[in-house]
């Protein structure tokens, strides 16, 4: 977000739409450079203008959109947001800004290939957890060896580099298309 704090009349922005525009522009250049410099194609980036307004006199601002007549837009969102607006009393622009968004696409989830019909999984080591006071052997799971569609009771654990995942007795897993460790309860 590229901000820059002005002064300046609502009414008079809106009658002499000029400065604000330039000040607009100003930003948006600066949002422009360094999405280009981040690799951004001209069409996959999105720029939203944006004003913070307050009453003249106020110490807080409600941020509203820079499209179309801002000052009225200040007025419906301080009677939404106090309860209460006043026509007749003069606002100010007290910050413009530019939000300056590099759009990239989705990535893509690979799914996880199913256990081929020959292929065993390896067997799994056993650990000893204590569960509820009482000492429980629990499989021991590689997170890097399971695939899609494998089921397996607790009590387990499943490792990874950056996580552990305990089933509970009476819990089982499932895994996932995507990898994903879906537990239940064992009925």
């Amino acid at each position: 977000v590229y901000k820059r704090q002005v002064l300046l009349s609502g009414d008079e922005a809106l009658k002499k739409p000029g400065t604000l525009k330039k000040l607009l522009a100003q930003l948006q250049q600066q949002g422009t450079k360094i999405l280009r410099q981040e690799g951004f194609a001209r069409s996959a980036m999105r720029l939203e203008h944006r004003l913070d307004l307050r009453y003249s006199g106020q110490a807080y601002e409600l941020n509203v959109s820079a499209q179309g007549d801002f000052v009225a837009a200040f007025h419906r969102a301080h009677e939404m947001r106090y309860g209460y607006h006043d026509r007749e009393r003069p606002v100010e622009i007290v910050n413009v800004r530019c939000r300056a968004t590099g759009n990239t696409e989705k990535p893509r989830t690979g799914k996880l290939p199913p256990r081929r019909r020959r292929e065993f999984a390896p067997a799994p080591e056993t650990v000893s957890l204590e569960f509820a006071g009482r000492n429980r052997k629990a499989s021991l799971y590689a997170r890097e060896n399971l695939r899609a569609g494998d089921t397996f009771a607790g009590p387990a654990v499943v490792m990874e580099y950056s996580a552990t995942t305990l089933i509970p007795p009476d819990w089982k897993a499932c895994v996932d298309a995507y990898g994903q460790i879906i537990l239940s309860r064992r009925s």
